[in-house]
């Protein structure tokens, strides 16, 4: 697997944070955390990164993840194994020693953690989440050291991205763009919201690199459905489309942990009046956008 190179600005500013927040180390769990803070976007939820003020980075993953996790920038990586042909054992067992071995290498005596609970998507069918016996396992790890909880910082640590992280960005969304002018080409009355959602998601596949990981989820929501799109969730269903429909195209797609939210209206020989309303929405949005720029209030 392709390796992701050293994003010195993210390892700048995580030590810039460590200084001002008079800590030696984070400790994290939450994939989103592990992946800012390594390069590596977790597969199942187990894994553990160590970012160190002199710039070390020390990631703990399962055994199974190793070849995966060398594909990020970290200095040094302990596993953990949970499952052998003649043992099984837990998470929070298995992972104690080579945690307590990367915070003992870290040489931290003041601790960021974790704290809060937090929203996370799933890098795979199951996702693990340590919860409230993270902050135990640390302190059986660590016992010296002196826990600080880094919600806050670490909150705005993500918010500003960097130049790597941005350009990732733009790489899943330019997969996105892509699959929506390929598979809306299946738009036609007669399909079903579910064929047209699968059409998407297929371009979305074919479109990706051969060495990345990820997904694309499309939801297809026409006539009626589209009138219920605002809710909390989205879901195609089995309508067929009809002539003059509105049809909601919503995505949300995922590539080595950098993920979109994008949503798109397609006019199935809408009336004038409904064309000339999009037009004007979509009107606004670029004027909106043209707008956008450093130190403009939104």
């Amino acid at each position: 697997m392709e390796s992701t190179k050293r994003d010195e600005d993210r390892i700048s500013t995580v030590r810039e944070a460590l200084v001002r927040e008079r800590c030696d180390a984070v400790v994290c769990a939450q994939p989103r955390h592990v992946l800012m803070l390594s390069g590596y976007w977790p597969l199942l939820g187990t894994s553990w990164v160590v970012a160190c003020r002199d710039g070390r980075v020390l990631l703990v993953v399962p055994q199974d993840e190793l070849e995966l996790a060398s594909a990020g920038w970290a200095d040094a990586i302990y596993t953990f194994e949970t499952v052998s042909l003649d043992r099984i054992d837990s998470v929070f067992r298995a992972v104690r020693e080579p945690l307590a071995k990367a915070l003992e290498v870290s040489r931290a005596r003041t601790l960021g953690y974790e704290h809060d609970g937090a929203l996370s998507p799933a890098t795979y069918v199951s996702q693990f989440a340590y919860g409230a016996a993270g902050p135990a396992l640390i302190g059986d790890a660590a016992p010296r050291a002196q826990k600080v909880a880094a919600d806050a910082w670490l909150e705005q640590l993500r918010v500003r991205k960097t130049r790597p992280e941005l350009a990732k960005m733009r790489e899943v969304c330019a997969l996105a763009r892509r699959a929506y002018e390929e598979g809306s080409r299946a738009l036609r009355p007669g399909a079903t919201e579910r064929e047209i959602a699968a059409e998407l998601e297929a371009a979305f596949e074919s479109a990706m690199p051969d060495d990345a990981r990820g997904r694309a989820f499309f939801y297809c929501m026409s006539g009626p459905n589209a009138a219920e799109s605002h809710r909390a969730f989205q879901r195609s269903r089995a309508r067929r489309l009809e002539a003059g429909d509105a049809v909601i195209v919503h995505c949300n797609s995922v590539v080595g942990g950098f993920w979109t939210d994008l949503t798109r209206t397609f006019l199935l020989g809408a009336n004038g009046e409904n064309a000339r309303r999009i037009e004007a929405i979509a009107a606004a949005r670029a004027a909106a956008i043209a707008r956008v720029a450093p130190n403009v209030p939104a």
